[in-house]
């Protein structure tokens, strides 16, 4: 991977194959939709506020001020929703998307082919996981609690199937540096593998959910052979976990730690690379990171830097560190997103920096 180019003024970006698509602030009211390939940049529409934008099979759906868009690729419209459509997830053609008709929000599932929502709950949120046709959500209590899980079908006109209450997990274990006695709390849904519903919770924690019953079937948290003297004996950050049916896994990459989880047992292969990266001055400082095949490439916030890691070798493939500016500042990274072919990096001072591999892709990739 090689820094190819840098943009300034960025709210938002994609990446599709060798293509990087970003919204760019110029004013406060005037935004603009870019389309970069082969270091041409390409205007795909002007003078329209942005909020949010996802591209999807060639077609871009925009979020603008009281409306939603849908454009081509080539930036001409084909349809203009009367609501506020957040698209926040995709799966199989159907959006997930926090939906707002006069003030009202509502967590729907949007078919893209058929242009019209196809299942609706009273209720909005932020954490939930569409896996075929199965919907689970967290539903937020008075108190913004996040303790109770619904699991819906879809394509169901009844569409209720259970529901898994924090409350009935064992007592909170009290091994966390911070917070030690707070409630159980929902920080992620991972995703489906073996039948089962994977749920990152705080105290350091996942648990698993039968995705037909809601049964609990699982509770992981310790790892007797980890010593550390910040973190307790157990997974050292539940959240950034991810799954790969491809090996029929889960694992997690944060900071000098990679652990793989077997999902019929329970048992974690932990390693411990603190002494391998500080030879680097590098970790892994997000919980979000880009899975190419064999390789992590993810942002070190704390010295400015950019790496891939190979999780067969347990070694760095490439890493590449950000230079001072003028003022003697580095920038602050806070997203990634990308590919085998290429890699977009934003920092919190909206510039984007676009890496790209001058060789053929082999693999796909998959985001944390």
């Amino acid at each position: 991977m090689q820094l190819k180019s840098t943009f300034k003024k960025v709210m938002k970006f994609e990446v599709s194959f060798n293509e990087i698509f970003f919204s760019m602030k110029k004013s406060r009211q005037d935004f603009s939709l870019l389309h970069v390939s082969n270091t041409n940049l390409n205007v795909i529409i002007e003078g329209l506020k942005i909020f949010n934008f996802n591209y999807v099979d060639k077609m871009f759906w925009l979020v603008t001020s009281g409306k939603s868009i849908t454009l081509n690729e080539f930036g001409k419209e084909l349809a203009e929703h009367n609501c506020i459509l957040f698209l926040e997830s995709i799966n199989n053609f159907h959006f997930l998307s926090n939906y707002i008709v006069d003030d009202e929000r509502y967590l729907s599932v949007y078919d893209y082919k058929l242009s019209k929502v196809i299942f609706q709950m009273d209720f909005s949120s932020t954490i939930f996981l569409l896996e075929k046709e199965n919907l689970f959500v967290l539903k937020f209590g008075e108190n913004l609690e996040k303790k109770e899980i619904y699991s819906y079908s879809i394509s169901d006109s009844q569409g209720f199937k259970w529901h898994f209450s924090l409350l009935s997990l064992p007592p909170i274990p009290k091994t966390d540096v911070y917070n030690k006695d707070a409630d159980w709390e929902v920080k992620k849904f991972i995703g489906v593998l073996d039948n089962k519903l994977w749920i990152a919770l705080n105290h350091h924690s996942i648990i698993a959910l039968d995705i037909a019953t809601g049964q609990l079937k699982q509770k992981i948290s310790s790892i007797p052979d980890f010593n550390s003297e910040w973190l307790p004996a157990a997974i050292p950050l539940p959240e950034s976990i991810i799954i790969t049916a491809e090996s029929n896994k889960l694992f997690g990459f944060m900071w000098e730690f990679y652990w793989e989880i077997n999902p019929k047992n329970g048992l974690i292969e932990f390693t411990d690379l603190t002494n391998y990266l500080k030879e680097y001055n590098i970790r892994n400082d997000n919980t979000n990171y880009v899975l190419v095949g064999d390789i992590i490439y993810f942002i070190s916030q704390h010295v400015s830097a950019v790496g891939g890691f190979n999780r067969k070798t347990k070694k760095l493939n490439w890493h590449f560190k950000f230079q001072a500016n003028k003022d003697g500042q580095f920038p602050k990274l806070k997203e990634i997103k990308g590919n085998e072919q290429m890699l977009g990096v934003l920092d919190l001072d909206e510039n984007l920096y676009v890496f790209e591999n001058n060789k053929p892709a082999i693999t796909h990739s998959l985001r944390a």
